[in-house]
């Protein structure tokens, strides 16, 4: 499941949709001269009324609204009556990073073309934007939007800008009623709902995440938390429910001042499972990212398949010559805080310098991993000995937007 529902596709017979603006106006009742204070609250709110239907169909949207659980869920919307018409846009991107306002530039357009009509929709970061000016490229590809509502929340570059099928993070209201008919047709359904304005970095990569943790932060601007329950477990942002939560047969964990869990250096080591998350179940060409700190500690091992590290990848020990990553699957370019590391195990632990870092692996292999994906092993000398902040797992990304999330990530943690 993404962290975001997506409404059933039959019934609907219009949406109302109705934009707020945080625009106060003041009179003076002796002069009528006015003034007008404008504030950065811009926002949708729409009312969706729902045709009656038959049971199969109705069956749906009940389970949808009871999924979203009133305002506690979010779904995402699209103008299924006013769509866009269909054209050749090309596949627009945030063209650079801390761009915020009535305008965004983007690349990647189709060349010399309209990419946009004024009053057509676009989406950036789950938010849905409507165009005050019609945008044409240029021979390249490049241009400008100009939406309603301003950009609020700065989109990393490279983010995707959806023009095609563009869709907003709304939240219900309330649960909405609905009545039964005697020839069994639900009858006079609408419900209200108001859009998601909180954006965060995970918001604009444009796929799912198949896992987001993080003791720190919220990820989503959707999740309404809480982050994790001491050394319990960390909630899964991603809406996958794959809470992470030590081996309870194996180390525990301890909770530092800065949130961070804190791993065993000696005896036995601590192993973070993550849900049911079955390597197997997952495509090929995940990136995994973590923010971590080894502490400058030798023998350890972040990622693998059951707790004696079974398909493990990103072992460091000091000056060792064995590989990093097992030789029974195929893993993609190791970095850390960005820089690709050789493919020794000393590599890396000179790469992580005892530091806290952001390391992550590109396109891992997961069809290769038949039993449970975890953080950490008990595996002799060998274990994660070190301080656990975040992970992040998700389909690879294009290398402009994968190094915005990494300088996302050093600059939410502190890494110089």
């Amino acid at each position: 499941m993404a962290h975001a529902l997506t409404m059933p596709t039959g019934g609907i017979v219009d949406i109302k949709w109705m934009p707020q603006t945080a625009v106060a106006k003041t009179e003076s009742p002796f002069s009528f001269a006015s003034q007008v204070h404008k504030h950065p609250g811009q926002r949708r709110q729409v009312k969706v009324r729902l045709a009656p239907m038959e049971a199969s169909t109705a069956r749906e949207w009940i389970a949808f609204f009871l999924k979203l659980n009133g305002p506690e869920g979010v779904f995402f919307l699209s103008d299924t009556v006013g769509q866009n018409p269909t054209a050749s846009r090309g596949t627009p991107v945030v063209s650079a990073a801390s761009q915020t306002g009535k305008s965004i530039t983007y690349s990647g357009g189709a060349a010399s073309s309209t990419i946009v009509s004024a009053g057509e929709w676009l989406s950036i970061g789950g938010r849905l934007h409507q165009a005050t000016d019609t945008s044409t490229s240029d021979g390249s590809g490049d241009g400008t939007f100009k939406v309603w509502p301003e950009v609020q929340t700065a989109p990393p570059n490279g983010a995707p800008i959806e023009v095609d099928s563009p869709k907003g993070t709304f939240r219900l209201i309330e649960l909405p009623s609905y009545t039964w008919s005697v020839n069994r047709l639900m009858q006079g359904v609408s419900f209200t709902a108001v859009e998601v304005v909180a954006q965060e970095v995970l918001d604009f990569v444009g796929v799912e995440a198949a896992l987001a943790l993080s003791t720190t932060r919220n990820l989503y601007g959707s999740f309404s938390g809480p982050r994790f329950k001491t050394t319990e477990k960390i909630y899964d942002q991603s809406g996958n429910e794959r809470d992470a939560f030590p081996d309870p047969a194996l180390g525990a964990v301890t909770l530092e001042s800065d949130n961070s869990w804190s791993f065993p250096t000696t005896g036995t080591k601590a192993v973070i499972k993550l849900g049911d998350f079955i390597g197997s179940t997952l495509p090929d060409n995940q990136t995994c990212l973590a923010v971590m700190d080894a502490n400058s500690v030798t023998n350890q091992y972040t990622w693998g398949r059951g707790s004696t590290g079974g398909d493990w990848f990103g072992a460091s020990s000091n000056g060792s010559t064995s590989a990093n990553v097992s030789s029974s699957i195929s893993v993609g370019d190791l970095r850390v805080n960005g820089t690709v590391v050789g493919s020794t195990r000393g590599d890396l632990y000179t790469a992580l310098g005892g530091n806290k870092v952001v390391f992550s692996a590109e396109s891992v292999e997961f069809s290769a991993m038949d039993g449970t994906f975890k953080w950490g092993v008990n595996s002799g000398v060998y274990g994660f000995k070190g301080l656990l902040y975040e992970i992040i797992v998700l389909p690879d990304l294009s290398s402009t937007l994968r190094d915005a999330l990494i300088d996302n990530m050093k600059t939410a943690h502190g890494i110089s």
